[in-house]
């Protein structure tokens, strides 16, 4: 599958785009933090309570920082790509890249979810 190379307006709305998903998943996060910690408060020692939420914390920056650091602009289509698939993008939000991106990421989409041939080993 090639990449694709995005107009400026394009490169704008992906940083928009992925500005907002970071937020989400942030406050997503703190949410699941408040819920767990409610639950976990008395019914653990100090210790595994700590490690726990260590763990959870750590899961989720390694998660944050593969899906939002350091990509480029060449790197932004298949980014893009990639919270479409997880559905981090609202319909109308895709509504405002160009149609050849939004063309592209449809076929993209397509190609990764198509599932194998049923005699495929």
């Amino acid at each position: 599958m090639n990449n694709f190379n995005l107009s400026k307006s394009d490169k704008k709305l992906v940083r928009e785009l992925m500005d907002t998903g970071l937020k989400s998943e942030f406050r997503d996060f703190k949410h699941k933090v408040k819920s767990w910690v409610n639950d976990k408060t008395n019914t653990q020692t100090d210790k595994d309570w700590f490690w726990e939420l260590h763990e959870m914390l750590d899961k989720f920056r390694k998660h944050m920082r593969s899906r939002y650091d350091g990509y480029g602009g060449s790197e932004y289509p298949l980014k893009m790509l990639d919270l479409h698939m997880h559905d981090m993008i609202p319909e109308e939000a895709l509504a405002r890249f160009s149609p050849d991106f939004q063309e592209w990421l449809t076929n993209a989409k397509k190609l990764v979810i198509q599932k194998p041939a049923e005699n495929t080993p």
